[in-house]
């Protein structure tokens, strides 16, 4: 959890600005680096911080919507958010970028809010994150992060104890991380695209019956990429659905492990990874000491070994797979990892010969 530190000093108590309404129309108040926003604001230029210390706009009311209005709020600060808001919910964020900050939007408490068709560059730390939050909706968002530093982990989507949040459409190229959740319930994870990542494209910590699905992830050879996406111990993670995604250039596609302790940590059960096309891995989906879980559906193609399940990996549904030109193996398991169920799966060497999956 050491993540959370990062947000301790990101907060600000700051001067005001006001909505203006006259007559029929709308006359926004002038915005400026450390504003207080309580009411709906409109940016009618550019919003530049680079000499401010602190954070851009702070939210201090419920029912505020900013809109960016196309424009850029830009900063050369590494320890600041562009956008903060802490315990004020229904709450929108849309149309325009943010620049050279930490974060570009940190919202804690918060829910039934909205961050959307945002392009965010050069943030040391975070695009977006959500802290502590419910019903959260991130989309048509553009991010494109610092490479990583001596200093921490560049993410694009950080949600840390986020509950029936949505992330759909957002694209990031070149982050440490694409997306990180570590627990939260019910999550969404759809139609986003993490390019060039730089060492895992949607990672899972202590998650329920959250849905990771028509994603695409890819790394960069020789496997910069340590996972396309990952659920890790040593918190478990239990009903995860990880549907119909395009995999590629990461050591592992799916990745899914349990810690072995005593006495004995809880485990991620229950997971269900199908219909996903993977390409180009070390290993197209490998389980360590994951059990009550099922493969079924998923197309494995030209990686070192497709579906690989060792450690005591146990009472898995192992189903409809195609594997074919796979380097080491279609699909392996351990001695310890029996009995498992491995059916009607198709394998297919490197010389297109019809071998015997397990």
């Amino acid at each position: 959890m050491k993540r959370v530190h990062i947000f301790s000093a990101i907060k600000a108590l700051v001067l005001i600005g006001v909505l203006i309404a006259s007559g029929t129309s709308t006359v926004y108040a002038a915005v400026a680096c450390g504003d207080s926003i309580m009411s709906k604001t409109k940016l009618e230029s550019n919003l530049d911080c680079t000499e401010y210390e602190g954070d851009a706009l702070v939210i201090e009311a419920d029912d505020v919507t900013i809109d960016l209005n196309g424009y850029t709020i830009i900063s050369n600060k590494s320890d600041h958010a562009a956008i903060v808001g802490d315990g004020f919910s229904r709450l929108t964020i849309k149309n325009g970028a943010i620049y050279g900050f930490q974060v570009g939007v940190l919202l804690f408490n918060t829910s039934k809010s909205e961050v959307k068709r945002l392009t965010l560059m050069q943030q040391s730390t975070d695009g977006i994150a959500i802290l502590n939050s419910r019903h959260v909706f991130i989309s048509d968002v553009q991010a494109s992060m610092l490479p990583l530093t001596d200093d921490g982990e560049t993410v694009g989507v950080f949600l840390f104890d986020a509950n029936d949040a949505s992330v759909e459409r957002v694209s990031t190229d070149g982050s440490f991380y694409g997306l990180m959740s570590i627990g939260g319930t019910k999550n969404h994870i759809k139609d986003n695209n993490f390019s060039s990542v730089g060492h895992v494209g949607i990672r899972l910590l202590g998650n329920t019956g959250s849905v990771i699905e028509n994603n695409q992830v890819v790394g960069e050879l020789p496997y910069q990429c340590y996972s396309a996406i990952d659920v890790i111990a040593p918190e478990a993670s239990t009903r995860i659905q990880i549907h119909n995604n395009t995999l590629s250039k990461c050591a592992h596609g799916v990745f899914v492990v349990n810690n072995l302790t005593d006495p004995p940590a809880p485990q991620s059960r229950n997971i269900s990874i199908r219909d996903n096309y993977i390409s180009e891995t070390a290993d197209g989906v490998r389980l360590i000491r994951l059990q009550d879980s099922e493969v079924i559906g998923n197309h494995l193609h030209f990686n070192i070994a497709g579906i690989v399940l060792i450690e005591d990996s146990l009472n898995n549904r192992i189903t409809e797979n195609s594997a074919t030109g796979n380097v080491d193996w279609d699909m392996f398991h351990d001695e310890s990892s029996t009995p498992n169920l491995w059916q009607d799966n198709t394998c297919v060497n490197t010389q297109g010969e019809d071998i015997d999956c397990p």
